[in-house]
């Protein structure tokens, strides 16, 4: 069990973001896989799986650093035209070659924003779809993709995650507590979905507030921490700041690991 930081903290190239956490005394690291962030991109472990690969290898030698989860994204799941799905497909097979090649069990994933204009239910179907064709390749590879329970959408409050974990059984979760508190929900009401967690990012948050300075948001890291050690969770662990955070990321970012790597199990 391990204690990591995210790349999502800093606004910089996959080589800079890594020294970044290598700065901060970290020795293992979460490797964001997201386009929009400016380091390593699906699309292009696709089009050019070896260059993107050694590159990737290059930087965390160079910093000293291993990696124990990825952070990634596949577009709107809820979308299934034959040129979408054919691209997924081949993105979904390099980031999980990828895991493989860098000894990485665990993909964290995004689950596209909310569609209103469509009925739920609909989104669920072609969204459940799409990710057991991706749990499908993860196998095949001997990784896992595990679903980010996230803000803003179609799987953001308690009952809609529940009903998508109920209708894909064999679903595993990346729990993020910030996008729970941000909606001023109750996080013991989610202690269902920490039974399915096989990969924790922590980051304190509060009403309206997707992430807040260690300490000054609603976070009970505590009680996560005791919930899953009382599951006798073997996961790891990934502070995931966001660039952008008030007063800076690095503070919050060391209280944070000095809060919650004693409790660790």
């Amino acid at each position: 069990m391990a204690l990591a930081c995210s790349t999502s903290a800093f606004k910089a190239s996959h080589e800079d973001a890594l020294a970044e956490v290598a700065a901060l005394g970290f020795r293992h690291v979460d490797l964001i896989v997201i386009p929009g962030f400016g380091q390593l991109l699906p699309a292009e472990l696709a089009k050019d799986f070896e260059t993107q690969a050694r590159r990737a290898e290059a930087a965390l030698a160079k910093n000293r650093l291993t990696p124990v989860a990825v952070n990634t994204a596949f577009g709107h799941l809820r979308l299934r035209t034959p040129e979408l799905l054919a691209q997924r497909r081949a993105e979904v097979e390099a980031v999980a070659k990828f895991m493989r090649r860098l000894n990485v069990a665990v993909a964290s994933f995004y689950p596209g924003y909310k569609a209103p204009d469509l009925p739920w239910a609909d989104v669920l179907k072609d969204s459940g779809a799409s990710m057991r064709e991706m749990l499908a390749i993860g196998r095949e590879y001997g990784v896992t993709f595990a679903i980010e329970l996230h803000f803003n959408t179609p799987f953001e409050n308690v009952e809609q995650c529940t009903r998508l974990l109920e209708a894909l059984p064999e679903l595993a979760v990346a729990y993020d507590p910030s996008h729970f508190a941000m909606q001023g929900l109750d996080l013991k009401a989610t202690r269902p979905f920490l039974d399915r967690a096989v990969h924790v990012h922590l980051r304190d948050a509060a009403p309206q507030k997707m992430q807040a300075p260690t300490g000054s948001g609603t976070v009970d890291f505590g009680w996560i921490l005791e919930t899953l050690a009382a599951r006798k969770y073997a996961g790891h662990y990934s502070i995931e700041y966001l660039a952008g955070l008030e007063g800076g990321v690095h503070d919050s970012i060391r209280r944070l690991r000095d809060q919650v790597a004693p409790k660790m199990g």
